[in-house]
């Protein structure tokens, strides 16, 4: 990670620890991409509890003195929901890809992923 991008990610995360921020402010404070925006955000969720309940519009970081504890229980159980929506999603390709391996008689996704580089 460039230095600049760690006073970036620094910034972020001390403004997100004020209040709530809508992506589009994040975008104009920051002069970049709705992309970008989030991959910051989720650089900074990675090591802090961010909160950006489906419900609620923006960005904020949990507050120390555990007031957000509501938020934060209903944002873990967002993710898990959407995860769980992921894993369901995953399950034909990894049939499609199981039955091609074995038409192929492939047996690692290491060998497979070399077949098809």
């Amino acid at each position: 990670m460039t230095t600049e991008r760690a006073t970036k990610l620094n910034k972020m995360y001390r403004m997100l620890a004020t209040r709530v921020y809508t992506k589009q402010e994040l975008q104009n404070l920051f002069d970049t991409s709705e992309r970008e925006v989030r991959d910051m955000i989720s650089e900074i969720a990675k090591r802090v509890p961010v909160i950006s309940l489906s419900d609620d519009k923006g960005y904020r970081v949990a507050k120390q003195d555990f007031s957000d504890i509501k938020d934060t229980v209903h944002q873990l159980k967002d993710l898990q929901s959407r995860m769980a929506i992921l894993e369901k999603r995953c399950e034909p390709l990894n049939k499609y890809i199981s039955k091609y391996m074995e038409r192929e008689k492939i047996i690692s996704l290491v060998e497979l992923e070399r077949n098809i580089s």
